[in-house]
């Protein structure tokens, strides 16, 4: 069961990949809503927080929590439209 729940974990740490990779594509998240973003990086945080207080950390979980975050980070940037403002203007 050791190997079931690594490649879970594997899975829910990668499944933000997609979406990241299309929105760094296009420069757009419009389709993503804020609340989405918003709940699922606060439910990472959160988890991410429980799981770091326990005596025993597993490695793979905290991998997991922190390679969503991480990915998250330039949807919710592209999304503010700060990345925009960084562009360089055509003279």
């Amino acid at each position: 069961m050791e190997v079931v729940g690594m490649i879970g974990a594997c899975l829910l740490g990668a499944c933000c990949l997609p979406q990241t990779i299309k929105t760094l594509r296009t420069g757009k998240a419009d389709d993503v809503s804020w609340a989405f973003l918003l709940m699922w990086l606060g439910g990472e945080l959160l988890m991410l927080s429980y799981v770091l207080s326990k005596d025993t950390t597993d490695a793979i979980i905290v991998l997991n929590f922190l390679m969503n975050i991480l990915l998250l980070i330039p949807i919710m940037f592209i999304k503010s439209g700060l990345h925009s403002a960084l562009r360089p203007t055509k003279s």
